[in-house]
């Protein structure tokens, strides 16, 4: 049982850095929602309504490819890697006088997690209907349908007792299937006032593995209850829109706060069943992007990045518009183990 105790022993160690996930041990199961720092990329895990970052920069931008890589305790073996890739598409009306009024959106996606002996892999769908409220406001609602395995791989060799390991050999080469679905809605509103500096601001809220199904139903010992997370998410593009709506120079603050029933986060050692992060980017002419973030759990995060796009080619949507950018969390406050890392990439097209 020793790689089983260490994992155990790790686990309020990873639990108090990200202040993100839920464990339990009886029964027996690993982490059950993936952290992506770079949230403002990854929306759509988090929130199933969100449209993607493309669209809230240049609303001419509906087409979204993207793929994101999270190194969790960086530069510690078997620690959590969490890898995404995606493809979302807004799809775009007439109403009135206008164009490009969103109806709906859909996506396909991979992801796959792994931590130690675990590892998880899968696919999902998400769609979302839009409902416009006005010209200047519009509601979302969306769904997300996922169906992956969740397996461990323990060698016996590394193992002083395995034959009388019994709990150990119930979990060596275990595979389960399991589906899930979470909702969400999302509310964007274009200011008018003259002189206001917001350009728009946006808001969500969303319930992350709201069902959950064992879909091969042969039970075993990962456990696949599933707990409800719920995710509040705000921000706001503090700026001026170039012709056409897209942005230039701006900045954009954002809140994601996290709860969690029966979970207990230490929040700058006070007990709280909410976990926040918040943070700051400034992007700079539609090239280069950078940004910070403190979270309750005691990290700060720092974030950069490239837009590799000619903004005086900017009208014509077929030529791709590729953001890069790389955040790191560092822990400050509570434990010190480990640092993270993230990477990702986006692409934005038009698709009409």
């Amino acid at each position: 049982m020793r790689k089983i105790y260490t994992f155990f022993k790790i686990l309020p160690l990873f639990f108090g850095l990200t202040g993100s996930f839920f464990f339990t041990i009886k029964p027996l199961q690993a982490q059950q929602v993936p952290y992506f720092a770079v949230f403002r990329e990854n929306w759509v895990l988090l929130n199933p309504a969100f449209l993607n970052h493309f669209y809230l920069e240049d609303k001419n931008r509906t087409m979204m490819i993207n793929v994101s890589h999270r190194e969790q305790w960086f530069g510690f073996n078997g620690g959590p890697q969490q890898s995404n890739a995606r493809i979302e598409n807004i799809v775009v009306g007439r109403k009135k006088a206008l164009n490009n009024v969103p109806r709906m959106k859909w996506g396909l996606g991979m992801e796959n997690e792994t931590l130690g002996d675990y590892a998880s892999s899968g696919i999902f769908a998400n769609y979302a209907y839009l409902f416009n409220i006005s010209n200047t406001t519009f509601i979302s609602a969306g769904l997300n349908f996922s169906f992956s395995n969740n397996r461990y791989r323990l060698d016996p060799l590394t193992f002083k007792e395995w034959g009388r390991d019994i709990p150990s050999q119930l979990l060596e080469n275990e595979v389960r299937w399991l589906g899930k679905a979470d909702a969400g809605v999302f509310l964007k509103h274009k200011s008018q006032g003259r002189y206001s500096k917001i350009d728009h601001w946006y808001i969500g809220l969303s319930t992350i593995q709201m069902a959950s199904v064992d879909v091969a139903g042969s039970g075993g010992v990962l456990d696949v209850v599933k707990k409800p997370h719920f995710n509040f998410l705000a921000g706001m593009l503090i700026g001026e829109s170039n012709k056409g709506g897209s942005f230039g120079t701006y900045w954009e603050p954002t809140i994601w706060i996290r709860y969690l029933p029966g979970a207990t986060y230490r929040a700058l050692d006070l007990k709280s069943p909410i976990s926040t992060d918040v943070s700051l980017r400034f992007f700079v002419k539609e090239k280069i992007w950078g940004g910070g973030g403190f979270g309750t759990s005691g990290n700060i995060s720092l974030e950069t990045g490239y837009i590799f796009h000619n903004a005086k080619k900017s009208r014509n949507m077929m030529v791709p518009k590729i953001k890069t950018g790389v955040l790191c969390n560092i822990p400050v406050l509570g434990t010190t183990f480990g640092y993270s890392v993230e990477a990702f990439m986006g692409i934005g097209l038009a698709s009409y």
